[in-house]
């Protein structure tokens, strides 16, 4: 059975890559995934995907009912992505995937 992922989209305001090019990358290495909607009652994670470091859909107050996987770069390989979201099994998880070099290392101290 296949793990039932939606996609999140920023607003766009702006972009600091090509969200939607980034998300194409993604989904073509995740085999193992089907993509939903939102309200699709099976949905087990969302993928954010952050057009920069604010991630406005992070801060949506409706988001934290969700598990997810929140991307604001495009620096990050799409393996670690998938996953990312694919080892989120409980239903209190929730995954950050690595959002750049110097918040890894505030992260490893």
């Amino acid at each position: 059975m296949s793990k039932r992922v939606a996609v999140k989209y920023c607003g766009g305001c702006d972009p600091e890559f090509d969200r939607v090019g980034f998300f194409a990358t993604i989904s073509a290495a995740a085999d193992s995934i089907k993509w939903v909607s939102l309200d699709d009652p099976g949905c087990d994670t969302v993928l954010v995907v952050a057009g920069c470091a604010r991630a406005c859909p992070e801060q949506n107050p409706e988001m934290a009912r969700y598990r997810a996987v929140c991307v604001k770069h495009d620096r990050v390989s799409t393996a670690e992505i998938v996953q990312a979201l694919l080892s989120i099994t409980p239903p209190t998880a929730k995954a950050a995937v690595a959002r750049g070099p110097e918040e890894r290392e505030k992260n490893e101290n």
